[in-house]
């Protein structure tokens, strides 16, 4: 299966030009028939010429990753808890070990809201219903063989129906109902508080 690469120049920041499939196994150094297909993207993009190594040098291949969540919540009389989760440590996971909300990459086929939904069965271990979308967030980093990725990350505020019988899945280690105060010191990403605000003023909004 090919990925989803973007081509984005580091001179104008995350400006992405196009979209085009290349193979993970061929990712840079570049096999010469992708060489000349870059070239000739590059050319019908740039509204002015340059040399190919000088295209080259200025542009990086970009892989994309789509992921989605849930930001669950329930009451319990006027007060509000929300879902966190540890993740488990194993050979495979180099994130954050700390608290965060569920969320895991979109499989192939899968839309963003049924990503979402199996992501909280899979990882917080509960069925929960989606009340909105959150804005996407998008992160660049580099990944474990150097290769730049560009990730999109869509949070739903989703509301707790059940617990599933089978709990949470392998990936999880732990997972903790927390008061808006206890989530924010317990989680570790700065756009999740920050999304946890957002979610906070969603409820109370349709609560007014």
């Amino acid at each position: 299966m090919g990925a989803r690469f973007e081509l984005a120049c580091p001179q104008s920041g995350p400006k992405v030009f196009e979209t085009w499939q290349l193979n993970r196994s061929c990712t840079p150094p570049l096999c010469a028939r992708q060489e000349s297909n870059l070239y000739q993207l590059l050319r019908k993009q740039l509204l002015y010429p340059l040399s190919y190594e000088r295209q080259y040098a200025n542009f990086t291949i970009v892989r994309r990753e789509f992921s989605a969540g849930g930001i669950v919540y329930q009451k319990q009389g006027v007060q509000i808890l929300w879902l966190v989760r540890k993740p488990a440590a194993n050979a495979g996971y180099r994130g954050n070990l700390g608290w965060s909300f569920p969320k895991g990459l979109v499989d192939e086929g899968e839309k963003l809201d049924q990503a979402a939904v199996r992501e909280v069965r899979e990882e917080g271990g509960v069925e929960a219903k989606i009340i909105t979308k959150l804005p996407t967030l998008k992160i660049f980093f580099t990944g474990q063989n150097g290769e730049k990725v560009m990730k999109f990350v869509t949070y739903f505020v989703m509301e707790y129906t059940k617990d599933l019988s089978e709990g949470f899945g392998w990936e999880t280690a732990e997972t903790k109902w927390a008061t808006s105060e206890e989530a924010q010191n317990l989680l570790v990403y700065k756009n999740e508080k920050e999304l946890l605000q957002k979610a906070t003023e969603v409820i109370k909004s349709a609560d007014a």
